[in-house]
């Protein structure tokens, strides 16, 4: 996602901020927030099914408000072309439920739990 909105929407001028953004601090806030948040609410009170949906319903909250961050941001810094491509950034949140319903199942099922053994994880 980054690599197609410097390439098409905004070119490669000032790359330090671009990356420090994208790829250290936005990151950080995200997973400390949704780590905290699943930690605090579903690990060891939820499982199964419930959990699985709340885990999906917490992301789209939780990332789609930064999504939403990040866009009136780049209202702002015009790095990544939103002003100009308003469904780039708002198609993501059908994305992020399946990211979150993914992570969910992996997570809070014996299914889910099997597959990340075998994995090593």
């Amino acid at each position: 996602m980054l690599i197609v909105s410097i390439a098409a929407f905004s070119g490669w001028r000032s790359m330090f901020p671009k990356f420090m953004w994208t790829i250290v601090f936005c990151p950080l806030g995200m997973g400390g927030a949704m780590g905290g948040l699943i930690n605090a609410f579903i690990v060891d009170r939820i499982y199964g099914r419930r959990a699985v949906h709340f885990v999906a319903i917490l992301s789209v909250l939780v990332l789609g408000a930064c999504n939403n961050l990040c866009y009136n941001l780049d209202l702002v810094f015009g790095w990544f072309g939103a002003q100009d491509h308003f469904w780039w950034w708002h198609w993501r949140y059908l994305g992020v439920w399946f990211v979150g319903y993914f992570n969910g199942r992996m997570m809070f099922t014996d299914e889910g739990q099997k597959s990340l053994a075998d994995l090593g994880v």
